[in-house]
């Protein structure tokens, strides 16, 4: 894989950085296998979940950087979640950055920081990366020439052919306003604080990662661990998308239930004896593939 060479001048990316002094490295000198592994694992797009917004546009055929390196725990103390415990080299290592454009960049840092703590941007980065970032996620600062070496070896498996993820994830809908996703250590008590301002609701999310266009046919709710899947009903046509939706290399969709009915479904099972421990998502593709997320603790998200 070839990577393009990015002139652009801070706070966005540069990559010129290869014969700088790291003793003397501050927050935002990022080495160049760093900043490979950010563009690599983060599938074309802001690592925002619903942003489709690509980390490179071609301008005249040039490359053009299109998103900012933002800390997941700020760079000095007036930036948003700064921690005073870390090192410089902990805030510039790759397990606390992610890309965000400019939007998303200014909303989370500086228009509304208490809206995104630290747990929440991890999840985005775990969401995103997935296993493919295991190894960069449990090492500490590397030598470029190691780190790339670790990027490549990812790399080399995020992109066959058709490559489509399920997520599950617990949100609160604005009444007016937009879709927040909460983590769900969090879900409970956020949607306590929004009662009466939005609808808490469990979010289907398909997500292409791979060459080629993918078809959403439907999606599904699997209630764990042996009671079976229930086909979700569009609950709120104005908020979810029609299917079967086309997903291009990049590209995720997103569908939402409000939490009342998932959580009905889950005690009319146990009106009959059968226990639900946990949920997830599927969706069906036009191939005919299930795609499975992984598994969320009902007791995390309701009160059982």
């Amino acid at each position: 894989m070839r990577w393009p060479k990015f002139k652009v001048q801070f706070p966005l990316i540069t990559v010129s950085k290869d014969n700088r002094n790291t003793s003397m490295a501050g927050p935002r000198d990022y080495t160049t296998g760093t900043e490979r592994g950010l563009f690599a694992l983060a599938l074309m797009t802001c690592y925002h979940p619903d942003c489709k917004t690509k980390v490179v546009e071609f301008i005249e055929g040039e490359p053009v950087v299109n998103v900012y390196i933002a800390h997941i725990h700020g760079a000095n103390a007036r930036s948003a979640r700064y921690d005073p415990a870390m090192t410089d080299d902990e805030r510039r290592a790759f397990s606390n950055l992610l890309l965000l454009c400019k939007p998303h960049h200014d909303w989370v840092d500086r228009l509304h920081p208490e809206r995104f703590p630290p747990d929440v941007l991890r999840q985005w980065k775990k969401d995103r990366e997935q296993d493919q970032a295991a190894d960069l996620r449990a090492l500490p600062p590397l030598d470029q020439e190691q780190l790339a070496k670790l990027v490549r070896s990812a790399v080399g498996t995020l992109v066959p052919q058709r490559v489509v993820s399920a997520e599950i994830e617990v949100g609160v809908l604005g009444l007016p306003g937009p879709l927040i996703t909460v983590p769900a250590s969090r879900f409970r008590q956020f949607a306590k604080e929004q009662a009466g301002h939005g609808i808490p609701v469990v979010i289907v999310r398909a997500r292409n990662q791979g060459a080629l266009p993918a078809f959403v046919d439907a999606y599904w709710l699997f209630f764990g661990p042996n009671n079976g899947e229930v086909r979700a009903e569009n609950f709120l046509p104005g908020v979810n998308e029609r299917l079967p939706r086309r997903l291009d290399c990049g590209e995720s969709a997103l569908w939402v239930t409000p939490m009342e009915v998932t959580a009905k479904v889950i005690f009319s099972f146990g009106k009959i004896g059968r226990c639900v421990e946990w949920i997830s998502a599927r969706v069906t593709l036009g191939s005919g593939e299930k795609i499975t997320s992984r598994e969320l603790p009902v007791a995390d998200i309701l009160d059982i």
